[in-house]
């Protein structure tokens, strides 16, 4: 089973126009899920503020990860050839960021800002 099969039997949804961090649900710990509704042509996705590791999904297809240890936070590229398995209109996606919160950086210039999330 996946975690989309299931997202709705431990969460609920709320809507914003901005990401909002895991602070702000008083969540320290876990794991939180953005969506988007996106529509056109999709060849890239562009993501900073990854707070700590992110697996991206576009209807609910892996499509690549961020991590802010590595210079992947920044973009994954849509494979060319991609087709969603589950839209039923051409160029309109569900964009899923699945993000894990790794820990907390407990000294220098990060401790007590380091927000967890997409922090933008």
């Amino acid at each position: 089973t996946s975690l989309f099969d299931n997202i709705d039997y431990f969460s609920k949804c709320v809507p914003a126009n901005l990401p909002i961090t895991m602070e702000k649900f008083h969540q320290s710990d876990g794991y939180i899920l953005y969506q988007l509704q996106w529509s056109g042509g999709l060849k890239n996705i562009s993501l900073y503020g990854v707070h700590d590791r992110a697996v991206v999904f576009i209807d609910r297809q892996r499509i690549g990860t961020f991590d802010r240890r590595s210079q992947l936070n920044g973009s994954v590229i849509v494979p060319p050839n991609f087709k969603s398995r589950f839209s039923q209109y051409p160029n309109s996606y569900t964009v899923s960021v699945f993000v894990e919160n790794l820990g907390r950086v407990n000294h220098g210039s990060y401790m007590g800002i380091d927000f967890k999330g997409i922090t933008m």
